[in-house]
């Protein structure tokens, strides 16, 4: 297994003078033959009106933040036209980055001890869960303020990392993996909602969606089953922006 810190990056909410509001999320970076695209889960982002992706923290600069556009989000329709079923908790972003997002972790506020920058998935990457495989997650939690918002706001956060896990359960849009050990407490897990969940080669199956203490579960939602979705709204996305061109 590999680093599971660098397969995920991480979201943060913003106010409307686009500064950090202390929301955070998870989600992972895809790179397909059509560009490149931020997958993550739709009950993030449906929390706050305006998301970034983190980038960098510059010391004594603060955040690098890259404001996203909205997110598709998609409803799965039943045998008649009439039955709509829930919306997927999924979405997907086109992306055109400045640069790679980093995987930063601080010793102190002034020492900087790890600094890599994030894995960019390729489509030939995802693969279908096997009860064989063992998985791990990781992110980011509990985020604390420490300096107020101007002239730059400050969160620290608690990096979490999942590892040992098994596949339990298929269950339509969503895979159930047990955790190795007793659930922590869903205090734990909020920040990763989002997070890649890679097999023990590395290989991207699902996306964190949630959990169950009792059952000592995490949820997560399948990507490769849902890749033609990608496609489909890059290939939409091109097809409006020549449309503007025009």
């Amino acid at each position: 297994m590999g680093d599971p810190f660098l397969d995920t990056v991480h979201l943060v909410a913003l106010g409307e003078d686009n500064l950090p509001m202390g929301g955070i999320g998870s989600a992972c970076l895809l790179q397909t033959s059509q560009g490149m695209v931020l997958l993550g889960v739709k009950h993030v982002t449906d929390n706050h009106k305006r998301w970034a992706l983190h980038i960098e923290y510059k010391q004594g600069q603060g955040s690098a933040n890259f404001v996203f556009s909205a997110p598709t989000y998609f409803t799965r329709f039943g045998s008649s036209s009439a039955a709509v079923e829930p919306e997927l908790d999924f979405f997907v972003v086109p992306v055109e980055l400045p640069r790679l997002p980093r995987h930063q972790k601080w010793e102190s506020r002034d020492v900087l001890s790890v600094d890599a920058p994030k894995r960019v998935f390729n489509c030939s990457d995802l693969t279908e869960p096997s009860k064989s495989d063992r998985f791990e997650f990781a992110g980011l939690v509990k985020p604390l303020l420490v300096q107020s918002p101007w002239p730059h706001a400050i969160y620290e956060n608690t990096l979490v990392e999942f590892r040992g896990l098994t596949l339990e359960a298929i269950d339509r849009e969503k895979l159930v993996f047990k955790l190795p050990g007793k659930h922590p407490g869903h205090e734990w897990f909020r920040g990763t909602s989002g997070a890649a969940i890679t097999n023990q080669n590395g290989q991207l199956v699902a996306l964190v969606t949630g959990g169950c203490d009792e059952a000592n579960v995490i949820f997560g939602f399948p990507v490769l089953t849902h890749l033609p979705l990608i496609e489909a709204t890059l290939s939409k996305e091109r097809s409006l922006q020549g449309k503007s061109l025009e």
